[in-house]
């Protein structure tokens, strides 16, 4: 966490506190040593995923590391900070779930599955998927990012996803074959 801007180290821990105390306060029980573990665990956790990215080389697939929460007060932080930083804000650690089930995609036969079925396919965290990942795809994010330099990472993201899924439409809608299907 020492690779982080002190600026954004202390808006970041201001705002952690200020939202587990606004959590705690109607709770009288609260004890005040739990509440400063608590903002010292999210806001390490927080920081630390931006901490890592400083030290790791950015692929054509984006990110390496990411927080994976369910608590909206990292969301509501995040957003904060965007409003107090701007364009000095680093790109957000968070990942949303929802982005990260419609990435677990298998295929185009997944449009058919039951919800409940769907609920069953297996969940594989941890893994680098440019290692695993087809060459062809690669190529095609790599092409966006280099044709893109020097926009905002967010909007590169966003041309790489929109071209995989262009390409991946195009082929499953013409019914040829693909290292596409899985």
């Amino acid at each position: 966490m020492q690779t982080v801007d002190s600026d954004l180290k202390w808006a970041a821990e201001r705002l952690w506190s200020e939202a587990h105390r606004e959590r705690r306060r109607q709770n009288e029980d609260g004890e005040e040593a739990t509440t400063l573990i608590l903002i010292h665990n999210d806001l390490e956790t927080y920081l630390g995923v931006i901490a890592l990215r400083k030290g790791e080389q950015v692929t054509e697939l984006g990110f390496r590391h990411w927080l994976l929460t369910l608590d909206t007060i990292a969301w509501q932080i995040r957003n904060r900070l965007r409003e107090e930083f701007q364009s000095r804000t680093p790109p957000s650690p968070l990942l949303s779930l929802d982005f990260l089930v419609n990435s677990l995609t298998f295929g185009p036969e997944r449009r058919h599955l039951s919800r409940s079925q769907e609920q069953t396919l297996p969940i594989v965290l941890d893994v680098e998927m440019s290692e695993s990942m087809p060459q062809d795809i690669l190529k095609l994010a790599d092409d966006i990012r280099r044709e893109n330099e020097g926009l905002p990472e967010y909007v590169i993201r966003r041309k790489v996803r929109d071209a995989i899924d262009r390409a991946r439409k195009g082929i499953w809608c013409s019914g040829g074959g693909s290292i596409f299907e899985i």
